[in-house]
């Protein structure tokens, strides 16, 4: 379990970010590098 301050886990997920069929898009970790991020 993560609590405030742990390092979030590398992660690499396909998501649907509209309603095409080309809106499918590969999510990093490395996209939200030096951002929040919530699990």
């Amino acid at each position: 379990m993560l609590t405030v301050g742990d390092e979030f886990p590398q992660f690499s997920v396909q998501a649907c970010i509209g309603t095409e069929k080309e809106d499918i898009k590969l999510l990093t970790s490395a996209d939200y590098a030096g951002k929040w991020t919530v699990y």
